[in-house]
């Protein structure tokens, strides 16, 4: 039993809400820009409940992992500028 909806919804990113208070400053960190970025060229993918569990706060990508997310949204036509 998949842990979301299969269905894709389309929500306009101004209409996010935050779930808590984002500290000051933040938002105008390069990590910040670089993931909002991401979301407006590729979309937010959360297909698996792994992200829920007592490490979701850990973030441990390997270059491996790395250039596998860089082929498929090439494949998925983003430009290599936009990812640059």
């Amino acid at each position: 039993m998949p842990g979301f909806d299969l269905e894709t919804y389309q929500i306009p990113l101004d209409t996010l809400m935050p779930s808590k208070r984002i500290p000051d400053g933040v938002m105008s960190t390069r990590k910040y820009k670089q993931v909002v970025s991401s979301i407006h060229e590729i979309g937010l993918i959360a297909k698996d409940n792994k992200t829920y569990t007592y490490s979701h706060r850990v973030n441990r990508l390997s270059t491996i992992q790395e250039h596998y997310m860089i082929r498929r949204a090439i494949d998925r036509g983003v430009s290599k500028e936009c990812l640059a």
